[in-house]
């Protein structure tokens, strides 16, 4: 059995085929690959569950065609991170992607918070900038979203001093960039001074989303520093283990009292 999700932010499918025969394979190919030609691979994320090496093939055309292909678990992960976010952040109200990477985050909120909001990103490699400044273009949500190449930990040279305590809603992706240089990622060093100023700029009742990875270098060690932080400041927290194994992603979900 395959699960094909597509989500386009707006719109989820869920496709489940048997992969028993050529002819299923064919048309589960045929389907997700008119998704791509529809959307043109912008903003979509495709999430397989596979048992079998069979199909190795179909995966090769869909990254051929520029799909970033993500594990099921980090595609729930991001959507119960987003519905979170969606409790507390309103319209025209000021969030930060501390980690904009492809940009899906910074949509997500200029979506929300639109034309009378503001959405304030940041990535420290300017491929991450360009490809989110990209898909806002090209989903009309540019005016409200403003770029900054820099690190996570030093947002509080760029942001207005206005909003210093009134973020509604903040994200952060640790890791490396999607189909960037693995070489380049998130590090404790920066990651956990970068949550204590996010949570200092916060409003109270605002929420703060935290995805680390641990299956890549230094991703464990990063994931336990930032428990770590959490249980020393006492800030209250949801936190999602999802399989539970040593190398799964987790999420921690931080409210502001």
């Amino acid at each position: 059995m395959i699960i094909l999700a597509a989500l386009d932010l707006d719109l989820l499918i869920v496709i489940q085929l048997s992969v028993n025969t050529l002819k299923s394979k064919n048309i589960l190919s045929s389907m997700a690959l008119a998704l791509v030609a529809q959307r043109q691979s912008k903003g979509l994320l495709i999430s397989l569950q596979i048992s079998s090496l069979e199909i190795s093939p179909f995966l090769q055309r869909l990254i051929s065609r520029g799909l970033r292909i993500v594990h099921h678990l980090e595609m729930r992960l991001v959507q119960k991170a987003h519905e979170f976010i969606t409790t507390v952040l309103k319209e025209s109200a000021s969030a930060i992607d501390m980690t904009c990477g492809n940009g899906m985050d910074s949509l997500f909120l200029a979506r929300i918070v639109g034309e009378r909001g503001n959405v304030y990103a940041f990535d420290i490699q300017e491929e991450a900038i360009s490809r989110t400044k990209e898909l806002l273009q090209e989903n009309n949500c540019a005016s409200q979203a403003n770029l900054f190449k820099a690190c996570h930990s030093q947002i509080e040279l760029y942001l207005p001093q206005e909003i210093k305590g009134h973020v509604n809603s903040i994200t952060m992706n640790l890791g490396y960039l999607p189909k960037g240089n693995h070489d380049i990622s998130t590090r404790s060093k920066t990651t956990i001074p970068a949550m204590l100023t996010a949570y200092d700029w916060m409003q109270s009742g605002g929420v703060m989303t935290v995805i680390a990875y641990r299956g890549h270098k230094g991703g464990k060690e990063e994931a336990e520093e930032v428990r770590k932080l959490i249980n020393e400041k006492k800030w209250k927290l949801s936190l999602d283990q999802g399989r539970k194994k040593a190398d799964s992603p987790l999420l921690y979900m931080i409210s502001k009292l």
